[in-house]
């Protein structure tokens, strides 16, 4: 049996954001609001709600997204820092080489977004949902996904690099050529047929045998 070629994730960094121009003035999020080419530091967005949001060559450092819903938000060519987007929704959001880097985002909606060529880096995310998601060229960097759920997800050259996965839901989401070998869990929500062809430890597999309910008979001497 041939073995299933393992995905590598190969994202493209965010195009022209060196040398943006810090923004000197307050900033309110609009319905369709085309927000593009400056840098913000130091700032909170409370509660706004705007739908089809679009930002272009940004880089947000320490901002807060606070109770934030923007469905069918895009991002392209942006930067988010050490920022928070904890419980802000976003379904139906389109990013397009984005990096989150050392961001909080805790029980995130990502609901039906689709992803692509985005890194996520020293992330704290567990109980983020990416339900119906399409992820291609998306590598999860030493983050913490614990209880995010990927129900239905559609992964593409995706890498999954010593990220905490414990009680991840995976149902109905193909793992095939995933590597989860370097990953920490004790416990998944992932179906056998799911499972098939993806990259595991020695040690991860032991576990696996033992959900699945199979028995390791060893060999007994004659």
């Amino acid at each position: 049996m041939m073995s299933q070629k393992k995905q590598q994730a190969k994202p493209q960094a965010p195009k022209h954001i060196n040398r943006l121009e810090p923004l000197s003035s307050e900033l309110w999020l609009e319905e369709e609001g085309l927000y593009q080419r400056f840098e913000l530091t130091d700032h909170t967005f409370r509660r706004e709600v705007a739908e089809r949001v679009i930002f272009e060559h940004v880089s947000f450092s320490q901002i807060t997204f606070e109770e934030c819903v923007l469905p069918a938000l895009e991002c392209s060519d942006v930067v988010f820092k050490k920022c928070d987007l904890s419980n802000v929704k976003v379904p139906r959001a389109i990013f397009h080489r984005v990096q989150f880097i050392e961001c909080k985002l805790l029980g995130v909606d990502f609901a039906d977004a689709a992803f692509r060529h985005v890194e996520f880096i020293d992330c704290h995310m567990p109980l983020s949902s990416y339900a119906f998601v399409s992820l291609k060229h998306v590598r999860f960097n030493r983050c913490v996904l614990r209880g995010a759920d990927f129900y239905d997800a559609s992964l593409e050259h995706v890498e999954l690099n010593r990220c905490d996965i414990h009680e991840v839901q995976f149902s109905q989401t193909t793992l095939s050529g995933i590597d989860l070998s370097s990953c920490q869990f004790e416990t998944l929500t992932v179906s056998m047929d799911d499972l098939k062809g993806s990259y595991i430890s020695t040690e991860q597999a032991t576990a696996f045998v033992k959900a699945f309910g199979l028995y390791i008979v060893e060999d007994e001497e004659s």
